[in-house]
């Protein structure tokens, strides 16, 4: 039995060595479609590659980052609220 459901929040690199962050975003979504993420990237959303374009209701979240920014991030995805 899958454990997806379990999942509330995904922190993905955007870039990682096998898969993309949004390839594994993308594959967890479909076992819980209810399944949150932040993307991390120390490019500028600019930078990314097409295939990362964030849909509405993906967020990135910019290298460097404090801890209290990473936390409070989370926070707001968990809570549903908006990042700006």
């Amino acid at each position: 039995k899958s454990r997806g459901e379990e999942i509330d929040l995904l922190f993905l690199d955007m870039i990682m060595p096998k898969l993309s962050g949004r390839a594994v975003y993308d594959a967890a979504k479909a076992s819980n479609p209810a399944v949150k993420c932040v993307f991390s990237s120390g490019y500028s959303p600019a930078g990314l590659h097409k295939n990362f374009i964030l849909d509405d209701g993906l967020h990135l979240l910019q290298k460097p980052y404090a801890r209290e920014t990473l936390l409070s991030c989370i926070r707001k995805v968990l809570d549903g609220a908006s990042l700006s």
